[in-house]
């Protein structure tokens, strides 16, 4: 009778309830909606005479969890991201730069994450005049490391007075993005994305990393597989390129941002959305009282992309409600910009680095390097 299609559905244990311990973290409105659907079909398929129903409803809601979710949050992988960031720090000089070629930079070497031997490649381009202002890397994984065969762009952070030049733009009107109707980006990103952009592409297909509608099936010289990341202005710039680039046809898979300020309007987070849902989230990272992430302000119509995770100063993180693109009041929004202002320390502290900063090449903290490959 419990299961029987005119009983009353009464589920002991709903969406919400794994929401608040972490199973089903993100939109829990539209998980609701769908998983109870599920959840239904699921118990009219199945004899509730075998366990209890509250039991059964919550093995339903689990099974149809891991069918909607593409992915969960793993801190063990944000940690092997922070370190990929934090290695495009590595191209403010030569010496650090040609380390990072080599692929033997502290970050690197802390990602644990073997390459193709060769196959990084740095591009810059000039802000205000201003040599390697703003930089990127890329580099092919190898087949049997930790994503298989993909590729990883880096897009650098705020390193130079012309990055900072370019992070305060916000005065200016944001800009209208190509192939993204009724869209507008934040004038200062945006302007660095088309300046590395060509760079990018060209630095992605010398190594292999095309298209799909380049890559041949029956080779494993190509892939279009690409694994995305950056902090603060790289962080914005990786947005811009995340969007950009799946729309040209690559396979963009794990990716994360960190401590990004604000990008577009309310139709850029929505597009953003559209291609990164709950089946592909690109996570957001934020810490502390970093006031970065609570720039532009939302009064001039810049809106956030989901799905933000926020760590406290001690290290714990919290897996935030995105539902409607909407800034949870728990997270990094709940502190305020003008107070946050005096906790800009905060923005370049990290708990998913070894050394504790994310800004900056820092030496390498782990094990030798053999025994971090994976």
């Amino acid at each position: 009778q419990a299961c029987s299609p005119d009983h009353e559905f009464r589920p002991r244990l709903t969406v919400q309830s794994f929401a608040m311990v972490g199973i089903c973290p993100l939109r829990p409105a539209v998980y609701g909606q769908q998983c109870q659907q599920r959840a239904r079909r699921c118990m009219l398929g199945r004899s509730s005479r075998l366990v209890g129903q509250g039991r059964l409803h919550a093995l339903c809601i689990a099974m149809c969890l891991s069918s909607v979710l593409g992915q969960a949050y793993d801190p063990a992988e944000a940690r092997v991201f922070a370190s990929l960031a934090q290695a495009a720090y590595c191209g403010r000089n030569a010496s650090t730069v040609d380390e990072l070629l080599q692929w033997s930079c502290g970050p690197c070497l802390d990602s644990g994450l073997k390459i193709v031997p060769g196959s990084v490649r740095a591009t810059s381009s000039k802000e205000l005049g201003a040599a390697n202002a703003s930089f990127a890397y890329t580099a092919r994984l190898a087949a049997d490391s930790r994503f298989g065969d993909s590729c990883v762009l880096s897009i650098r952070g705020t390193a130079s007075p012309a990055n900072w030049a370019k992070d305060f733009q916000v005065w200016k009107q944001g800009v209208p993005i190509e192939d993204c109707e009724g869209c507008r980006a934040e004038h200062g990103f945006y302007t660095v994305w088309k300046g590395i952009k060509t760079g990018i592409l060209a630095a992605l297909a010398d190594v292999g990393c095309v298209p799909s509608a380049r890559v041949s099936a029956e080779s494993s010289v190509t892939t279009n597989k690409l694994l995305v990341t950056g902090h603060s202005l790289g962080g914005a710039v990786s947005t811009l390129a995340l969007l950009s680039l799946s729309n040209q046809g690559y396979d963009v898979r794990t990716s994360f941002v960190f401590e990004s300020p604000r990008v577009g309007n309310h139709a850029f987070a929505q597009a953003f959305w559209d291609i990164y849902n709950e089946s592909r989230p690109v996570w957001r990272i934020t810490r502390a009282r970093d006031p970065v992430p609570l720039v532009p302000p939302r009064v001039l119509g810049y809106r956030h992309i989901s799905f933000e995770v926020y760590y406290n100063s001690s290290g714990d993180f919290h897996i935030c409600n995105s539902s409607d693109l909407r800034e949870d009041p728990t997270c990094a929004d709940q502190h305020g910009l003008p107070p946050s202002l005096l906790h800009v320390l905060d923005h370049c502290a990290s708990s998913l680095t070894p050394s504790g900063r994310i800004c900056g090449c820092a030496a390498h903290q782990g094990p030798s390097s053999s025994a971090v490959i994976v």
